[in-house]
């Protein structure tokens, strides 16, 4: 009989054991999962976008037919690049490191061989590198580019770098707002109604966005749903209690870094 009690408690112990392995493999699989592989096979209908944020101003967005990358810096590789598949085009807002590397953007040229939208300050860096076939394409404050079903809209950025920019994206009937890391500028006021996503800078390190700049955005704009990027935590909560205090009719969504959302417009 001490001998049968003492095997199943043995036999307790290892199956308690093998669930902890189990759990601990599932937990880990979970935890080290590629975002690139899990953004890809996020499924879109009309009015949704795919959002995967990769830290400061860098993100990838997809709808139901186009895919586009703004201000990968050097986040990423050339293995998650192939994960991606098909990108329309690359948009760079201006030179500084954390938004471009020529190295790193010219990786991501040779993965997609699509169109590479660029300030004044990134072109001078891959003037030389991107030659063929005008795949390089130089943009100004005011221009408006077509391609294949995107409209890119150009805006001045406030912020120190040569000719820096802001975004106006619209692809399959979304109009998307990717406010680099700029302070506020009274044009945007132009736009009023017409942004469905506002992607904003909220701050920190950049010496021109703030809080209360990116509020100023929002009532510019009026957008319908905002992402916050490039700032502190602290910052954050600071804009959240902005936009709550003003009564303004947005919703804010709650991206983290390097996982990825379906967000409704």
């Amino acid at each position: 009989m001490k001998r049968f009690s003492k095997l199943l408690i043995l036999l307790v112990i290892a199956v308690f054991a093998i669930a902890a392995v189990v759990l601990f493999i599932q937990f880990t699989q979970r935890k080290t999962e590629n975002p690139f592989k899990s953004f890809s096979e996020i499924h879109l209908g009309e009015n949704e976008v795919g959002v995967l944020f990769l830290g400061e101003s860098a993100f990838v967005l997809k709808t139901v037919r186009h895919t586009i990358i703004i201000d990968p810096a050097s986040k990423i590789s050339r293995d998650d690049a192939k994960i991606l598949g098909k990108v329309d085009a690359i948009l760079i807002t201006h030179e500084h490191s954390d938004h471009f590397a020529s190295g790193a953007t010219l990786n991501l040229y040779q993965e997609f061989n699509c169109p590479v939208i660029v300030n004044k300050g990134a072109y001078e860096s891959l003037k030389n590198l991107i030659s063929e076939g005008g795949k390089l394409i130089l943009i100004d404050p005011g221009e408006t580019l077509i391609l294949d079903g995107v409209i890119v809209e150009a805006i001045e950025a406030d912020h120190p770098a040569n000719s820096p920019l802001m975004y106006i994206i619209t692809l399959d009937n979304m109009t998307i707002l990717h406010a680099s890391d700029s302070g506020f500028v009274q044009s945007l006021e132009r736009f009023s109604g017409r942004i469905d996503l506002a992607l904003l800078p909220i701050g920190s390190p950049s010496p021109s966005a703030s809080p209360s700049d990116a509020l100023e955005m929002v009532m510019a704009v009026m957008p319908k749903k905002i992402i916050m990027m490039h700032g502190s935590a602290s910052e954050f909560s600071e804009f959240k209690d902005l936009i709550e205090d003003s009564g303004l009719n947005t919703v804010i969504e709650e991206v983290e870094t390097a996982k990825p959302r379906k967000i409704s417009l």
